[in-house]
């Protein structure tokens, strides 16, 4: 799953493309089928202002988040995980 394609899907909700996409990926967890509401519920569930975690929404954190891993991080996570950045398209 590409975070790319998921914003798309996202994006495109109404789209015969994004129930494909939706179907495709939560049938991974074994729902044959999508609930009759999905395309509100991924709506509720993609707005950021509902969302605890959205960077904007982050409360007591002193921080400010990059908007990229930083180079010493990328390596990191290219040597845990060898690829990983490649297969999710951050290459």
């Amino acid at each position: 799953m590409r975070f790319e394609d998921l914003l798309h899907h996202v994006k495109h909700l109404n789209t015969e493309a994004a129930e494909v996409y939706f179907t495709d990926l939560l049938g991974i967890l074994g729902h044959e089928s999508l609930p009759t509401d999905w395309r509100e519920r991924v709506r509720i569930g993609a707005d950021p202002a509902q969302s605890g975690t959205f960077r904007d929404n982050l409360s007591g954190i002193t921080m400010d988040f990059p908007k990229e891993l930083p180079d010493l991080q990328k390596q990191i996570v290219d040597y845990a995980v060898p690829g990983l950045r490649k297969i999710l398209g951050y290459v």
